[in-house]
């Protein structure tokens, strides 16, 4: 069911709390996220290549800067509590390299036992997940195909510059501007994502950002439409208020 996750730099950059509970890389608890062990949406923060797991909590400064403003905004509107846990696979090395695909398939499997962990101890607790480059494509990896049980706690799945976006899955997608976004991402259109949880998956891309609109070539070192877009405070604003509309949707 969730399977997406996004390559960040194909060449060179690809991305650019209380206490952490086994098997996660780190929690935040800042601002409007909770630190408690368990909160109403527990999100899985996935970074991009080469972002590094001691620095923005483990989830890269795009997506730290996003969920913790679709906290604020979910706090403010429904008053639910959000967590926002690091999922700590390999994110080094970059698409041209043969253990780029691996890691991302590590990625993916690391994260489903994460899920399934967070809900063993959390029983009321709903998951979402979150993805910038690498960590996009890793989550439409997890995305692909989720057992029910685990989909019917899905209220969201995040796809930030995906390398592996798919133009034609029937989903949300969300561009910044009114300038389109036509070609799938540079690693190929990925799979659609399982239906189970269409519903609560949304994909991000910039028009210009050559990873998720593929007008690069793999080995080039990334854009700053790529590397430095989605960190600014104003587009984490815009993905953020994105997500919540998907979280309201989906009864959170």
């Amino acid at each position: 069911m969730i399977r997406r996750v996004v390559c960040a730099s194909l060449l060179m950059v690809l991305g650019g709390c209380a206490t952490s509970a086994p098997g996660t890389a780190g929690t935040a608890a800042s601002g409007p996220l909770v630190g408690t062990t368990c909160a109403d949406v527990v999100v899985l923060g996935i970074r991009g290549s080469g972002q590094a797991a001691d620095l923005n909590h483990g989830v890269g400064k795009e997506v730290l800067r996003t969920v913790t403003d679709l906290a604020r905004r979910a706090a403010a509107r429904s008053g639910s509590t959000l967590r926002l846990e690091a999922v700590p696979y390999d994110a080094s090395g970059t698409a041209t390299e043969p253990g780029y695909f691996q890691h991302v398939a590590a990625g993916a499997r690391l994260a489903r036992r994460q899920a399934d962990a967070v809900l063993a101890r959390c029983p009321r607790t709903r998951i979402g997940v979150v993805g910038f480059s690498q960590g996009a494509q890793v989550v439409h990896e997890l995305a692909d195909d989720v057992p029910t049980s685990l989909a019917r706690r899905v209220v969201l799945v995040g796809l930030i510059a995906d390398p592996r976006r798919n133009p034609a899955d029937r989903i949300r997608h969300w561009a910044y501007a009114d300038r389109p976004v036509p070609r799938p991402g540079l690693l190929g259109a990925g799979d659609p994502v399982d239906s189970e949880v269409r519903g609560a998956t949304i994909s991000f891309c910039n028009a210009y950002d050559e990873v998720c609109n593929g007008r690069g070539i793999r080995g080039e070192k990334t854009s700053a439409a790529h590397r430095l877009f989605y960190e600014r405070p104003a587009t984490a604003a815009a993905t953020a208020r994105q997500l919540d509309a998907v979280l309201a949707a989906n009864g959170v």
